[in-house]
C-alpha cells in the first residue's frame, strides 16, 4: 500500500516510478484514448506509462481523476526487481536482449543492486518462481554455494549458468549442475537419482549466490510485467 500523500498539484516529480501502465490495463483503456481523455499528446502518455518515469502531481491528480483512483495510487513505492533471464532446463539462463525486459513488482521491496532469473515449473505444475541474486556483485566468492555464475570456454565463448562453483587451482574451476531445479524429487519407496554433470577447467568470470527466491510470486501480490 502506497503510503505518499497527496494533498496538493504542484509539478514537483514525486517517487521512484508509477503504476500508470498497471492501472491503464486493469482498466481496459488503450493509450490513445487516454491521452485524448488528459488531452496530451500519445507520446507523452506514452513516456508516463513507462513504470520507471517520475510525474508530478499535478499529473498524478489528473490521471487519478480520469481513471477514477486515488492520485496514491499513481505512485509505485516499491523497488521493481530486474529479471535478467530464464532458466533452461540444461541450468544454462537464456538472457534476455536489451530490447527485453521483464520486472518482477508488488509489495516486497528489493534493493536496486538485486536481480531475478525466472524458472517455470519448479515449485508446481504450470507455475513460475524467480531466484533472487545480487546482481552488482562480480567477484568469485562461496564455493560450493548454489550460484549464478558467468563463464568463458576454452574457445572464448562465454555462458551464464545455474550452479554450484568450485576451484581447482590455477585459475580454473568446475562448476557442478543439477536438473533438481525441474527434475523435484519422488519418492517411490527410495529416493530417485536426480540428473548431474560437470563443467570443467573452465575459466570463472563471476559467481554470485542465490540470495532468496519466490515460490509463487502470485500469492505474494507479486507481478512480472513486461516492460
Amino acid at each position: 500500500m502506497n503510503v505518499i500523500h497527496l494533498n496538493n498539484k504542484s509539478n514537483k516529480l514525486m517517487g521512484i516510478g508509477n503504476n500508470l501502465k498497471k492501472i491503464v490495463r486493469e482498466k481496459g483503456i488503450v493509450g490513445k484514448k487516454l491521452a485524448d481523455e488528459m488531452g496530451l499528446a500519445a507520446e507523452t502518455v506514452s513516456r508516463h506509462m513507462n513504470p520507471k518515469t517520475q510525474i508530478s502531481m499535478k499529473y498524478a491528480h489528473e490521471y487519478a481523476e480520469v481513471l477514477n483512483v486515488d492520485p496514491e495510487d499513481i505512485y509505485r513505492t516499491q523497488q521493481p526487481l530486474e529479471l535478467i533471464g530464464q532458466l533452461q532446463e540444461d541450468m544454462h539462463i537464456d538472457l534476455y536482449s536489451k530490447r527485453e525486459r521483464f520486472e518482477l513488482v508488488g509489495p516486497i521491496n528489493y534493493p536496486a543492486n538485486y536481480q531475478g532469473i525466472r524458472i517455470f515449473n519448479y515449485f508446481a505444475p504450470h507455475e513460475e518462481s524467480v531466484l533472487i541474486f545480487d546482481g552488482e556483485s562480480k567477484a568469485i566468492k562461496r564455493m560450493g554455494s548454489l550460484s549464478i555464475l558467468r563463464y568463458r570456454m576454452k574457445n572464448g565463448k562465454e555462458n551464464t549458468v545455474l550452479g554450484f562453483p568450485f576451484e581447482q587451482g590455477w585459475g580454473e574451476y568446475n562448476i557442478r549442475v543439477s536438473q533438481a531445479m525441474f527434475q523435484r524429487v519422488q519418492w517411490e519407496g527410495k529416493r530417485k537419482k536426480l540428473n548431474e554433470m560437470w563443467i570443467k577447467n573452465i575459466e570463472l568470470l563471476w559467481a554470485s549466490p542465490v540470495l532468496t527466491s519466490v515460490y509463487l510470486p502470485s500469492d505474494m501480490d507479486c507481478e512480472i510485467i513486461e516492460q
